[in-house]
């Protein structure tokens, strides 16, 4: 190997070093100002230049730059500090895989995610458990790392005075529960929020139209655990031409 290829290798081997750290960075930066319900802040780390770009929740699927505008920006908080108060969305980042492709290009990662959330709908404050699991893939876009496929897996939500065990699963409903969802509704139009679209699960409508979740699956006494949910990154070359997580 020549001197010149062996530096050629180095550079490639200390960027893909550095993006490990940059892509941990933005998925951490995404957790910290979801607890804050700073939405635009948010939405600042998605790639919404690069083509396929979505993000995912069981609430659908929200793609390019279209349903990342209307998944983050209609969120019942994103323009009124007062509707934050009582709100509260800590999910830690737990167990991380995270691979750096070969090639440098692309970095893909999945975290458990332990949580706690609270919130006013239905007009009492209340608080729950709320465990899930995030699979990323980042791409960069204008020499930044920036998240190119966001995927929120459902583990349980529960009142945080209930075990996970004593809760029917919202997931294997396979939509969001009516009374959960003019609930939700109800409060927005109280407060003159703006929707349709937002994490939380009242999606749809004149604005924007997700597709429909691709995986629904909450913990039940009649429910195996999966274990592709997401499948753990391994090392790879360079990302697929379709590829998920």
């Amino acid at each position: 190997m020549t001197l010149e290829e062996q530096l050629k290798e180095l550079r490639l081997a200390q960027a893909r070093t550095q993006a490990y750290i940059d892509c941990c960075n933005v998925i951490g930066k995404y957790v910290c100002y979801h607890a804050a319900d700073e939405q635009e802040k948010i939405a600042s780390l998605f790639a919404t230049k690069t083509e396929g770009c979505r993000i995912e929740m069981m609430s659908g699927v929200f793609e390019g730059d279209d349903g990342i505008e209307a998944f983050f920006h209609s969120h019942p908080n994103a323009d009124d500090d007062a509707n934050r108060k009582g709100f509260l969305h800590i999910h830690m980042l737990t167990t991380p895989i995270v691979e750096v492709a070969a090639d440098g290009e692309s970095v893909m990662g999945s975290w458990y995610s332990p949580g706690v959330e609270s919130n006013t709908f239905g007009g009492t404050l209340n608080g729950f458990w709320a465990w899930m699991k995030y699979g990323a893939i980042f791409k960069k876009e204008d020499g930044q790392w920036k998240i190119w496929h966001l995927h929120t897996y459902s583990i349980f939500m529960c009142p945080y005075d209930k075990c996970w065990t004593e809760v029917e699963p919202y997931g294997l409903k396979k939509e969001i529960p009516p009374e959960m969802l003019e609930m939700m509704k109800k409060e927005m139009d109280e407060k003159g929020m703006k929707g349709p679209g937002g994490p939380g699960g009242f999606g749809g409508g004149p604005m924007y139209t997700p597709k429909p979740a691709t995986t629904w699956w909450g913990f039940s006494k009649d429910a195996m655990y999966p274990g592709d949910q997401p499948t753990p990154p391994t090392p790879y070359n360079t990302l697929p031409d379709t590829v998920e997580i």
